[in-house]
């Protein structure tokens, strides 16, 4: 089994929040990323605050994505 390393973005914190996109990583070097287009779960309030203070190119990196099933597809 090899270890990977899984970075969320989500809209919230909370266990039913938003994910955005999914990146992983193994220690080997495979890589994965994906955005997800119009993702389901909760919005917080103070997460979109958060995004709107980023830089544009955070922003415009979240805006095309994919249907949420084709990404857990993917990653899976």
């Amino acid at each position: 089994m090899e270890h990977v390393v899984l970075d969320l973005e989500t809209f919230g914190v909370l266990l039913d929040s938003a994910v955005v996109s999914i990146a992983a990583e193994t220690l080997s070097g495979m890589t994965f990323y994906a955005v997800i287009a119009e993702p389901t779960g909760s919005i917080d309030v103070g997460a979109v605050r958060w995004w709107f203070d980023q830089r544009q190119e955070a922003r415009d990196a979240v805006k095309s994505g994919q249907p949420e099933r084709d990404v857990l597809v993917m990653f899976a």
